[in-house]
Order: C-alpha cells, then structure tokens, then sequence
C-alpha cells in the first residue's frame, strides 16, 4: 500500500481560518501574515501571497515544494455549511512551473472532524510549467455537511498559482445559498459544551443504576417510535437522564421519563419461519420487573410492540442488508474527562452491537458482562489518548478484524509512532520476524528475529499492547501487531536482534513511511504448466486476458495471501465452474424488529460452461487474507479440482459498517453474517486450509516461498 498523501489530506486537523459572510475567494483581501486573509494552510510546503503573477485582480496564492520533495502542500477556506441542494461545484485558475507530481483543486465535506468526501484530480496528473487553466470539480452534496474545505494543492515539486476559485450549490453562488432550517435535534444545544455529569467514585447503586439505563437508553432509541422519527435529541436525553441515577426511585423516575415521549401506535409482531432465522432479539430483560420495577417493565413491554418502519439513527443499506448507522454525531470537541460523553460513547457502541452486530454469540466473553465492566472503566478519570485506548479495547471485545479505530487519528498516530524502521515483520514460529527489506542502508537481514525493543521484551511488550489490538482471532491480531511492532517518535529504534543463533544489539534508522507499493506482478508463468494469479496488484479488465493465457496450463496458483484491488469473483468463476454454484449465505438484521437476524441467499457463481477449466486449482492463503478475500476464496473453495493450502484466514467476511463515537472516533463492524451455504460460521473461524502449511524462520533466510513452493508440488503431483 502507498502513503498516500491525498489520505494524509483526507483526515488532515481543521484549521482556524476565520469564516466570512463573503469568502476570499480571489484572494485579494489582504492580511498581515504573509498569506491571504481567511486562508489556511496544510502540509510542509512554501505558501505566499504573489502580487506578480495572477489570473486577475492583483494577487493570487502560490504553492512552493522548496526543499521537499516527497510531501504536499495545500490551501483551503472553510465554510460553515447548513445548506440544502443535489450538486457543489469549484472552479478556479491554476498556473503550474517545473511540477513533477501533480496540481489540483480540490473539495472536501466534513461534519465536525470527520470527512464524509474528499476529491481531487490529482490523478490527472497536471503537471510541467502551463499557464492559467481553468479547472472544475462536481460532487454530490451530502446534506449531513456542517463544514465544507475548498482550495488547491500540490504535490511533488514544482510551484503552484491558484486564483480565482468560485464554489456554487446547484448553481447558485455559495454566498447567497439559502440556509436549511434547522432540525429539533440541531436545534437543542443545551450540552454543546458538556453533558454537566460527572462521577468518578460511583456507588455500587449507581453502576447499577447505570447499566440499567444503558440498556434501557439504546433499547429505546431502535423502538420507540418518537425517537426513531429523529425529533429528539435522544444523546442530549440521556445527559438529562444521568442525574436520576441518585433517585431511590430510579426506576420510576426513568419510567416517567420515557412515558412522557408519548403514545405510540402498537401491532402484533410476527416473527419469520423458523428455518429462516439465525437469531432471535435478546430482548427477555424487558421482562425483568425485580430489576426493572413494574411500571418500567411494562412500558418497555409496550415500546417492543410499536410499529416502525425507519429509525433516524439506523438504516440498512440496500440490496446488502447490513446496517448504516447514520446521524450518529461525532461530538469531536467533546471534554476527554466528561462522565456522560464516555458513557454515550458506551452505551452507544454497546447498543448497536447488541441489535445489529450478527456475531455477537461467537465472542468469548459474553456480550451482556461488557456493559458493566467497562461502566467504572470509563467513569475513571483520563485524558483524550487513555480515554481513545479504552475505546480500543472496549472495540476489541467484538473480536471482529474490521473493528478497531479507523482513519486518521493524531493522538493515536503520534502515541504508535510517527516513524518505524523500514521493514516488514510476520509473527513466525511464535516470533516476529523480518520479511520484508526496505531500509536504505540494510541492516536488519530477512529471517532476522525481533528479540526486544528499547530493552524491553517481545513477550512484555505483546502482554502491555496487546489490547490495543483488536482481531477475530490470535493470528489476526499477531499480524496487526507487526505492522506497529518497529514504530517509534524517535530517529533511531534499539532493537535485540537473533540471527542465525547470534544476538545483536542494533540501533535502526526510522523513516515517515509505514506502507509500500506491492511489486508483485498481478500473474506469471510459474513452470511451463503452471500459471499463477496475484490479484492484489490486478487491474480492471485484465482477468480476462490472464484466464485466457491459462486455459491450457496444467495448473493455476491463486495467491489470497493479498486483498483483491478489484472484486474479480464472478468474471473469474466464469472460467472456473461447468455450472452456477451456490457457496455462501448471509443473515441480516431488522429495523422492524431489533436484534432478529434472518437468513438469505447469496448471489451463484459461475454459469453453465461446457469449456471451463479442468485443470488443478490451488489457493494460498493466510491471516492477511481479510474480507473480500476471504469471500472469493469461499467461493474457489466450490470449485472442481481446488485445494486450498496455508493457515487461517482473518476471520471478518462480510460488508463494514461504520460508527462513530464521541470524540471523533470512527470504527466499523462486520455488518452481516456470512457463511456456507449449510450455515457453517466463517466469522472468527476464517477459511480453513485444506492442507496446512506456513512460512518458517529457515525458509524466510534462505528465500523461499514455502507455501508457493507446496502449491506447485501438489500441481506436478499427478
């Protein structure tokens, strides 16, 4: 994978570029400092102010790379955005000299810090010395915007003029686009600066207290009609709810509470055939009057009988059927010690697994003890990176590899390392060890086993970390592990190294860079009779032509050891099956009825095919096989004369979906189940080799590629 810089920009911080009624879009509003007023600033390159060189007016902005060489540089202005329309359109002027990388305009949407689009045209790769061009973006406009960023940037070297950027909403200049009306949700603004609860030593009648209006809390939010119509503030109700925790009538008081959303239209629920349901709401608490008190007890019995068709915090996404947690707010500025904004992030997370999280009967420790335990956890006093941490290892008891905290994160980033030495490590016969050389000036050798790091452990630092590292499974979270093992703020990483029975004491250079391009080639000619298929590096339409130059080989390698760069599935299973195959099925959950998760049918593959391949097939893999992936190797599992060699995969099938938590903290779930077609579970369990076989530390220090090396054996086996 590349750093990417367009995803550096993509998460870049928010600046604080002040907001006009009339925006600086020609840059002709001067400033003290040395660039035009209201204009903020990203990345490490020269930004100036030029009264030379212009489109119009009397100055523009310029963009100068200087010294750097593998970076960006960009300018912006912000917008506060509230408006309606279908369309957002940026035009602007752009003058390029000596650029070797690219230059572009580009538009980004936020809502607080996190960006719901980004785009550029840096892959237009406009670059040289040109004179003033006029260039244009078109997006859709996504309503749930409250900040939108324009500009330009460069990457690369060179120098850059941007003037004259003009931005319109379905056609209407920006400064004159009529504000949307805000909703009652928009409107409440009580707690904008804090929930105004807090709780540090809490009572064993208040954690009660507490777990019960948790539940109740998330319970109400996916049933009660009111709620889901999103005229209530219902985060901002749970703040107003907290202080009844102290009430010896808890219970009653919390009834009232929830009473007074009001009426409620009630129908008789009926569930699916018996056959068509994997799992049934977990929803027999409600019943509970000795914890919950009769008056509560009942009214929740009432809201598990309303009729709703749509909720305004959940939806799920069509054709797919896993959920789109929308509406969900960030709450980035939130005050990292505040008692109620921790425990919203709880309840929230918690709830949302609880009803739409189809594998929650998988995890080891069940799901009804996590709420408790974390309660007290989350009410201890912290700060923003120990309160991001819990998070992580609240997230990782889901035990799912696509849940963990995802995109940008400063505090987390600058907490791991903002720079690692430049290998590559797999965890190996119990041991992380060197796979992969990019360093400069070579100093750790492939095969070379991490033995400590800054003096401590491999086996302390895994034990101290390994929370931090959610995964489906042991493997899984081994190989996340590696990929952070060697970071570090530091230039230089002390490392205990074993090679070849000898220990060195090394100090590692570190780099900026933590992914690398994959070399691999999409396929070659393993032996005259072998042909052999990467498809992490293919691109589009390019199957068609390597299963053509295959047909005729005695054997095809599959390498899944990857994550597929296009969804090739059904393309190749044309080639590859006499006849449609059904191989997996799904379950989904319910808006209608929370926590029901039916079964349905998955799409065939193949097609009627009197000329498929009858030659051996064998498919690699390994713990980085994740997701798609593992999806395609489901399906080559059903086809003929197919043995899949390595070790378990991921153990995350399935489409994501993501949630965010106060803070800014963005995480995704697997959002349905996924399994074969006689309800065998993939999730955790990943797709199990037929034969299994994995790299040794030996094998990586002579060269060799066991596994391929075994694939061709079985191939020339016949």
């Amino acid at each position: 994978m590349k750093n990417s810089i367009l995803t550096m920009l993509a998460f870049a911080c928010i600046g604080n570029a002040q907001n006009l009624t009339k925006y600086n879009f020609d840059f002709e509003k001067s400033s003290s400092e040395t660039i035009p007023q209201d204009v903020g600033v990203w990345g490490d390159y020269q930004v100036a102010t030029d009264t030379q060189v212009f489109y119009s007016g009397q100055q523009s902005v310029r963009i100068h790379s200087g010294n750097q060489a593998n970076s960006f540089g960009a300018i912006y202005l912000k917008i506060p955005a509230r408006f309606s329309g279908k369309t957002i359109r940026v035009e602007g002027w752009i003058k390029t000299e000596n650029v070797t990388g690219s230059a572009s305009l580009f538009v980004r949407m936020n809502r607080d810090k996190i960006t719901l689009k980004y785009h550029d045209e840096s892959y237009l790769k406009y670059q040289g010395t040109n004179d003033w061009k006029s260039f244009t973006i078109r997006q859709e406009y996504i309503p749930e915007t409250n900040a939108i960023y324009v500009g330009g940037i460069l990457s690369g070297t060179g120098t850059v003029w941007i003037d004259q950027l003009k931005v319109t909403i379905d056609g209407t200049p920006i400064d004159q686009v009529t504000l949307r009306e805000q909703t009652p949700i928009e409107k409440d603004i009580e707690f904008d600066a804090g929930s105004q609860f807090q709780l540090e030593n809490p009572t064993p009648q208040q954690l009660k207290n507490l777990e019960i209006l948790g539940k109740v809390w998330g319970f109400v939010k996916y049933h009660h009609p009111k709620v889901a119509s999103g005229t209530v503030h219902w985060d901002y109700e749970l703040f107003r709810m907290l202080p009844l925790i102290n009430a010896t009538d808890f219970t009653s008081r919390l009834a009232q509470k929830i009473d007074a959303l009001g009426s409620f239209k009630m129908i008789r629920k009926k569930l699916p055939k018996a056959d068509s349901v994997k799992s049934l709401p977990q929803n027999e608490w409600i019943r509970d009057t000795a914890l919950l008190g009769e008056a509560l007890s009942s009214l929740l019995v009432q809201i598990n009988q309303a009729e709703i068709h749509k909720n305004h915090y959940v939806s799920m996404y069509p054709t797919v059927g896993n959920p789109n947690f929308e509406n969900e707010l960030e709450y980035s500025l939130m005050p990292w010690n505040d008692s109620g904004y921790k425990l919203l992030a709880l309840f929230r997370f918690w709830n949302a697994v609880h009803y739409f999280f189809p594998n929650t009967h998988l995890t080891d420790q069940k799901w009804d003890t996590v709420l408790p335990e974390f309660i007290p956890q989350l009410l201890q006093p912290t700060d923003e990176l120990k309160y991001k941490l819990l998070l992580k290892t609240l997230i990782g008891k889901i035990q799912d590899s696509h849940a963990d905290v995802w995109g940008y994160d400063e505090t987390l980033f600058k907490y791991k390392g903002d720079k690692s030495v430049q290998v590559e490590l797999d965890y190996v016969e119990g041991k992380f060890v060197v796979v992969a050389d990019h360093q400069k000036t070579p100093l750790l050798h492939k095969g070379d086993v991490i033995v400590a790091i800054n003096g401590e452990s491999i086996n302390d630092w895994v034990q101290r970390r390994k929370t931090e590292f959610p995964a489906s499974n042991v493997p899984t979270q081994f190989r996340n592990m590696a990929r952070d093992l060697l970071r570090t703020n530091e230039v230089e990483l002390p490392l205990t190294v074993e090679r070849k029975g000898t220990y060195l004491e090394l100090k590692a250079p570190t780099e900026a860079t933590f992914y690398y391009d994959d070399t691999t080639p999409s396929s070659k000619i393993l032996d005259p009779q072998i042909g052999y298929l990467y498809p992490g590096t293919l691109k589009q339409g390019e199957i068609e032509k390597i299963m053509e130059n295959f047909k005729d080989k005695k054997g095809i390698v599959i390498d899944f050891r990857c994550y597929p760069s296009e969804f090739i599935l059904f393309k190749l299973g044309n080639y590859l099956y006499p006849k449609k195959v059904d191989f997996a099925k799904f379950s989904e959950g319910s808006i209608e009825q929370p926590g029901l998760f039916v079964y349905r049918k998955g799409t065939p593959v193949g097609k009627s095919n009197a000329k498929a391949y009858t030659g051996k097939i064998v498919v690699l893999l390994n713990e980085e096989t994740q997701s798609s992936a593992e999806y395609h190797c489901m399906a080559l599992r059903a086809a003929p004369n197919v043995t899949i060699i390595g070790s378990t995969t991921a153990g995350a099938d399935g489409n994501v979906s993501k949630l965010y938590l106060p803070g800014g903290v963005m995480t995704m779930i697997s959002g349905i189940g996924v399994y074969y077609p006689d309800g065998t579970e993939t999730q955790r369990v990943g797709i199990v080799p037929d034969v299994e076989c994995k790299p040794t530390i030996q094998g990586i220090r002579e060269g060799r590629d066991e596994l391929l090396e075994k694939a061709i054996e079985i191939i020339l086996k016949s």
